[in-house]
């Protein structure tokens, strides 16, 4: 068995956000997008060895967001590496406030 392999069902990726880590370690998908309040979303990322990206405050909306602690939630992303990373946070931040990211694809 593979005990340091990101799938590995006898680790844990941790967080809250852990699942948006796991299905790019696992190769699933290549962006998942989720929440960071204290880093539920980049601890994980660090954990299975890919990119997690919480942005400045504001970047992107939080509509839809139930909030834990509002001047410390954003909503964020992980990927599998650094230039995916940028051309995401390019491409997301092109949205307009309140609306649903995937209305730009409708």
């Amino acid at each position: 068995r593979d005990y340091y392999s990101a799938t590995s069902p006898l680790l844990s990726s941790g967080g809250s956000s852990s699942g948006a880590a796991v299905t790019i370690a696992h190769g699933s998908s290549l962006l998942s997008i989720g929440t960071d309040t204290g880093g539920s979303l980049r601890l994980p990322a660090a954990w299975t060895s890919t990119v997690g990206f919480k942005p400045t405050y504001g970047t992107f909306s939080r509509y839809g967001v139930v909030s834990y602690a509002s001047s410390l939630d954003t909503v964020g992303f992980v990927t599998g590496s650094v230039e995916r990373t940028d051309c995401s946070r390019e491409s997301l931040a092109m949205c307009i406030p309140g609306r649903f990211w995937w209305s730009l694809f409708a």
